[in-house]
């Protein structure tokens, strides 16, 4: 639980985000079975251990469809 507190007083939110309900008839989708390439400037993280990891790493997320400032264009665009 050490990561509750780790934004400062910012709340966390427990509770269901949304239910997604579908109607219509059934269609067919591939879903692809990897991610696209990561860029080049985006480091795989998941592999470091703790003592390779030095400074923070923040994820700004505010109520519009901005991450990091960025505003959201889709899922391809890694910025």
């Amino acid at each position: 639980m050490a990561d509750v507190r780790s934004m400062a007083n910012t709340q966390r939110y427990n509770e269901k985000l949304l239910i997604i309900n579908v109607h219509g008839p059934k269609t067919s989708v591939t879903i692809p079975a990897s991610l696209p390439a990561r860029a080049s400037f985006n480091m795989d993280f998941r592999n470091l251990t703790q003592d390779q990891v030095t400074g923070r790493f923040v994820i700004e997320v505010d109520p519009s469809d901005k991450m990091n400032r960025e505003s959201f264009i889709g899922p391809d665009h890694f910025k």
